[in-house]
């Protein structure tokens, strides 16, 4: 019977493992998504900066550039705490 029971409960865990792949992968791959997207807005603002160094973008440009770089990141970043929340909640983390 203990055979049994122990039979029992790890297919039951190799079945709750599978389910919660399943319930967690679409708020994984968001926040996945998220991240690339804040580091692919990071390498062009690094990439801006460095042109503002060489001076082939001017101080104006550069500071426009760089505060709607900020606002982006800003908003990205919340919604990756949001996911990340989300995330946590629901077991995924």
């Amino acid at each position: 019977m203990l055979i049994l029971l122990s039979i029992l409960f790890a297919c039951n865990t190799q079945e709750n493992i599978f389910q919660t792949a399943q319930r967690c992968s679409l708020v994984l791959k968001q926040i996945i998504d998220v991240q690339n997207r804040r580091n692919t807005l990071m390498d062009e603002m690094q990439e801006k900066t460095i042109a503002h160094n060489s001076g082939s973008l001017s101080k104006e440009a550069h500071l426009t550039q760089f505060a709607l770089w900020m606002e982006t990141e800003n908003n990205l970043y919340y919604k990756t705490n949001t996911l990340l929340d989300t995330a946590e909640h629901d077991g995924c983390l």
